[in-house]
């Protein structure tokens, strides 16, 4: 008897049909199967309602039935088709012909008379495979390419609207101007011309009790708003958000849309699409600001920035390293605000929100270095000895090979899969000359496993670059100590010494500062 477990998905975004491919019409398909045959007994269902068939890793549904699958609770999964399993090509095949032999699991799936138990249809899988990733890639390119025409017709398109802005009821695709919010808006705007800054601004409406943006969208315009940059559940007006708004050309009527996009189908990751990219339409809504007040605002900016960086001719010579011990942020260079003088390094979080959140634990740029440059050829003198030297570079040895080990590994499995495809390949040719396909489907296939092969070779090339790179910087990693002596008698404290032997400085509100070195003496 096998123990069997429904799995029913469905998702808009990779084209599925919401009526023909319903949760309850998978799920009534599969009981129909299975009261049919004597051998299975439905123990559960799983169901992912609204999850893309090209990721696993995100679908609660299906991860509760892997759970239940290692657990040897179900030991038989049954789909309407295997495009209601995954969409994903690499990712459904290895689950197909390796996780799910391995556990000992039977697959069927109904549509495409597949049964991994019997053996029946297995031969075909691959190509249905392939195909359904092909349909979700151009499911993909056709509503980006709607996207694209309404977005240079200047219709909105976003699922949140920018803050001061609502989408109109008549037509979503339109904004309308939020009376509460603008307000504020014109406020921040008035406030910088009166000469504030964007971290006092910040502090100004934080006192205020005013809702920064990513609250007052959830908690009152009841948006399903979601920004992933928010890391810390204590969210508030920041210097960011104030330059974001200040910098917006949404807030004189023009629609500047495709700030940033996925980077494939495949990948949910987006990127920063530039400037001049950026699709931009003039006078598609209401302006909140006039544009001789944006304008003001624009020159003020440039004006100020221009006056800080004018004396700037020295580096972060701690950029990413110095960390707050209260709040965890990084601290960033602060000015002198009327010499307009680079003075030394203050908190990040107390720079965008004010003492509300952390204090200054200002510190100054000289004193800094100083100490800064004391410990390091402190540190040189205790690790300049004979046995932690030796000590250091075995260490750094096997690191080295563990790296290239990894490496070796990664590019084992991107072989096994370029032999995996061209076995694909030379099974789709066998179906073509025995008259399984046609010429047609057989060239689309050849071409697709093509592409991978391709792919998979670039990769496996990529790697090896990376090997040779490792070997290259060995002898870099075990003349650290050289570099160690030659800084002993320094006066100087330079970025690059920085970078080779600092990890991370933290200072606390006491000013307490701990340096901690990428190699330490007491290791």
């Amino acid at each position: 008897m096998f123990q069997v477990g429904i799995y029913a998905r469905i998702s808009k975004e990779d084209g599925d049909n919401e009526q023909s491919e319903s949760i309850d019409n998978q799920i009534k398909l599969i009981k129909d199967y299975i009261n049919k045959k004597d051998n299975l007994i439905l123990c559960d269902i799983y169901i992912d309602d609204g999850y893309s068939g090209l990721r696993f890793y995100n679908r609660p549904g299906f991860q509760r039935m892997m759970t239940d699958i290692k657990e040897k609770k179900i030991n038989t999964v049954i789909t309407k088709d295997m495009s209601r399993f995954g969409r994903e090509s690499i990712e459904t095949s290895t689950y197909l012909e390796k996780v799910f032999p391995e556990l000992g699991v039977r697959y069927v799936s109904i549509l495409d008379n597949y049964d991994s138990f019997t053996g029946e249809n297995t031969e075909v899988a691959p190509f249905k495979i392939l195909l359904n990733d092909m349909y979700s890639k151009d499911i993909s390119r056709k509503v980006r390419a709607s996207f694209e025409i309404k977005r240079k017709n200047g219709q909105f398109i976003g699922s949140s609207t920018p803050y001061g802005y609502i989408k109109s009821k008549d037509n979503h695709n339109n904004l309308v101007i939020d009376e509460y919010a603008s307000a504020v808006v014109k406020k921040i705007f008035a406030l910088y011309i009166e000469g504030n800054g964007k971290s006092a601004i910040a502090t100004i409406l934080e006192k205020e009790g005013i809702l920064p943006p990513s609250i007052y969208k959830k908690e009152i315009l009841k948006q399903d708003y979601y920004n992933p940059n928010i890391k810390n559940k204590k969210v508030s007006w920041s210097f960011q958000t104030i330059h974001q708004i200040l910098t917006n050309e949404i807030y004189i009527g023009n629609m500047v849309q495709k700030k940033q996009e996925t980077i494939s189908y495949k990948v949910r990751k987006k990127r920063t699409v530039p400037k001049e990219e950026r699709i931009v339409v003039e006078g598609t809504h209401e302006a909140i600001i006039n544009r001789d007040t944006f304008n003001t605002v624009q020159q003020l900016m440039e004006n100020r920035m221009r006056s800080l960086t004018a004396n700037k001719v020295d580096t972060n010579l701690f950029a990413g390293t110095l960390q707050c011990k209260e709040c965890g942020c990084k601290f960033t260079k602060t000015y002198d605000s009327r010499k307009k003088e680079f003075v030394g390094y203050v908190c990040s979080q107390y720079k965008r929100h004010g003492n509300l959140y952390c204090t200054s634990h200002l510190l100054k740029r000289d004193e800094l270095e100083t100490i800064i440059l004391h410990l390091i050829k402190q540190e040189a003198r205790k690790i300049l000895q004979r046995q932690d030297i030796d000590k250091l570079s075995e260490m750094a040895n096997a690191t080295l090979k563990n790296g290239i080990k990894n490496i070796k590994m990664q590019i084992s499995e991107l072989e096994d899969k370029i032999k995996e495809m061209k076995h694909y390949k030379q099974k789709t040719f066998e179906h073509y000359m025995d008259c399984i396909i046609s010429k047609e489907d057989y060239t689309e296939f050849a071409t697709t496993y093509d592409k991978q092969i391709n792919l998979l070779n670039h990769k496996i090339k990529e790697l090896y670059s990376l090997i040779n790179e490792k070997k290259d910087s060995e002898k870099e990693d075990t003349n650290w100590v050289d570099n160690f002596k030659d800084y002993i008698n320094v006066d100087q404290l330079t970025r690059e010494m920085v970078v080779e032997f600092i990890d991370k400085i933290v200072v606390d509100c006491h000013y307490n500062i701990n340096v901690y070195f990428k190699f330490s003496a007491n290791r």
